[in-house]
């Protein structure tokens, strides 16, 4: 009987010992919204609208921590962008203006912060996909010679 016991405090020794290696997030519940979001606007899923929908629920939630919270603007911006690419021409412009929104409030909310270098990179892609998105309408077949200029 005394072996049993021997038994027991030994697993329960390991196992206490076990969970101090466990990364800390899963144990204290940490949002992982960065792997999320990622995993939402991967090209072959897609999901920018849930994606959208996620960073505008997060804005208020108490699973969000401050730095997240002080990105939203940042990561609409990006998904924004990379919706863009994936649509009609007569949808693009208008999510091309609300992504450069985007990160135009987060360079005047957040002017400090380390994002910032990566949302003026941004933004001179919108530039470059206007470009392109006006490249693309001047060469759409109908147009005079005058609407192509």
């Amino acid at each position: 009987m005394r072996s049993w016991q021997g038994v027991a405090r030994l697993l329960v020794g390991c196992l206490s010992l076990g969970c101090l290696f466990l990364p800390a997030s899963p144990l204290f519940g940490a949002e992982r919204y960065k792997d999320f979001l990622d995993g939402l606007r991967e090209p072959e899923r897609g999901f920018y609208d849930v994606a959208l929908e996620y960073l505008e629920a997060m804005r208020g939630s108490p699973l969000a921590d401050k730095a997240f919270v002080a990105t939203i603007d940042y990561e609409i911006g990006v998904t924004l962008l990379d919706e863009s690419r994936t649509l009609p021409l007569v949808e693009r412009e208008s999510e091309l203006e609300k992504a450069r929104v985007c990160f135009q409030k987060f360079l005047t909310d957040q002017p400090q912060h380390p994002l910032v270098t990566s949302a003026n990179r941004h933004l001179a892609n919108l530039l470059v996909e206007r470009g392109r998105l006006n490249k693309e309408r001047a060469a759409q077949s109908g147009k005079t010679s005058e609407e192509r200029e």
